[in-house]
């Protein structure tokens, strides 16, 4: 008997969260690379290959590995009013037993989120960043395969 696999979504009132799939290449390559200044602090270094749809593919199966595995929940934000990536969120190294644990990590694009008197006395928003067709801006913690 052959098992349905059901998709995975959380839905809430103005977000969708879900698994990235290999549509989500071009926004969020553009999201990432308008956000590269405002991520550096927040992330590990990036590899020379970042933003390649190789590597890009690659965060896709692991993605689907993990959450079929449990390991991980890796999830894009979803803003459901356009459709549009905002950025993502991580649950990474799940560990189950008397001591459950896990890892978040997380980014979005600055302009959806609150300013900090930390993001209001610093630029790190390259001018082309959070534009309509595109977006930028970080977040904190980065996210083990979501990023």
């Amino acid at each position: 008997m052959q098992l349905l696999k059901r998709k995975l979504a959380i839905e809430t009132e103005r977000l969708t969260l879900r698994p990235p799939v290999h549509a989500d290449f071009r926004p969020w390559a553009t999201l990432r690379s308008d956000s590269i200044t405002y991520l550096t602090p927040w992330e590990p270094s990036w590899a020379p290959d970042h933003l390649s749809r190789k590597a890009f593919t690659n965060r896709v199966y692991w993605a689907n590995r993990s959450v079929s595995a449990g390991t991980a929940l890796p999830l894009f934000l979803i803003r459901r009013k356009d459709n549009m990536l905002i950025g993502a969120i991580t649950l990474d190294n799940i560990r189950r037993g008397p001591a459950q644990a896990g890892t978040l990590g997380y980014w979005t694009c600055l302009l959806y989120t609150s300013p900090s008197p930390r993001d209001l006395s610093t630029s790190r928003m390259p001018s082309s960043a959070c534009k309509k067709k595109g977006g930028g801006g970080g977040g904190g913690g980065g996210g083990g395969g979501g990023g």
